[in-house]
């Protein structure tokens, strides 16, 4: 049943649960709106229930309107005592914020994309066969890990993180980052390939609790198989997955350096 106000037309009994419904937000909402002031709610003689008039109406049509273009609760207390200057400014201000969210999340839709990629490289190489390669692979400098402005920056460096491994050390690990800027020399943990080298491409496992549990042994039998002895093990950080316990995974490169053959020497006829 609906009466004529001067306002215009509304529900006979117009209490708080139909607004509610009528814009799509909750009574708790709607109460916390109240006690903020940024509405005012008439409350029924007959039972003290709150109710509205049409003049709660258009405060809201404001209020849901502001909050969709995410101004503030306190910045809304005062809406209705701005200017139309202030107004502009206001909504300049949070334009502002919202680009600089946009940006961020655009960032983070950045590093997923690089994470998605780097856990998909373990999917593929984990039913790919080791191959050789032929390329030059770029600087490497420290990356200590205890440093606090390297870890505040580990989210940038994330695609460059590598681990440096020596043959006469399988069970020690470097950490470092490619980089294409000529390190401090002493930050440099190998200097950049001047020309191509062989390379043994490898998915690297190693046991997340203890790093010297690796599966470098196996690879190196495969050099030594194709009449190569193990170089530098360079492997880019993927990811950390369970595969019946938690391993991490590298997309590792062993240099592959020919064994040396024997020369012989003719002297005198005599070989």
């Amino acid at each position: 049943m609906f009466i004529n106000t001067k306002d215009g037309v509304m529900p006979k009994k117009n209490y708080i649960g139909k607004i509610a419904d009528l814009f799509s937000v909750s009574i708790a909402t709607l109460r916390y709106w109240g006690k903020e002031g940024l509405v005012k709610f008439d409350h029924s003689e007959e039972n003290g229930y709150r109710t509205w008039s049409m003049h709660t109406l258009r405060t809201l049509c404001d209020i849901t309107l502001y909050r969709q273009l995410s101004i503030p609760i306190q910045d809304l207390k005062h809406i209705h005592e701005l200017n139309a200057e202030e107004i502009y400014s206001l909504l300049q201000c949070r334009r502002e914020y919202i680009c600089d969210m946009i940006e961020d999340l655009q960032d983070k839709l950045k590093h997923i994309d690089i994470k998605s990629d780097q856990v998909n490289t373990v999917r593929t190489m984990l039913y790919s066969e080791p191959s050789f390669l032929s390329l030059s692979l770029p600087a490497i400098c420290a990356y200590e890990l205890l440093n606090k402005e390297n870890l505040s920056h580990l989210y940038d460096h994330e695609k460059e993180l590598v681990i440096l491994i020596q043959p006469q050390t399988p069970s020690r690990y470097d950490y470092g980052r490619f980089t294409a800027v000529p390190a401090n020399p002493g930050t440099l943990l190998r200097p950049k390939d001047d020309a191509p080298r062989v390379y043994l491409h490898v998915l690297l496992k190693s046991s997340y609790e203890d790093p010297a549990d690796n599966d470098l042994a196996i690879y190196y039998d495969y050099l030594k198989m194709h009449n190569y002895r193990p170089g530098p093990a360079i492997g880019r950080v993927l990811v950390s997955a369970c595969e019946g316990r938690l391993m991490n995974y590298y997309d590792t490169y062993i240099e592959a350096i020919p064994f040396k053959t024997s020369t012989i020497f003719q002297k005198d006829g005599i070989s």
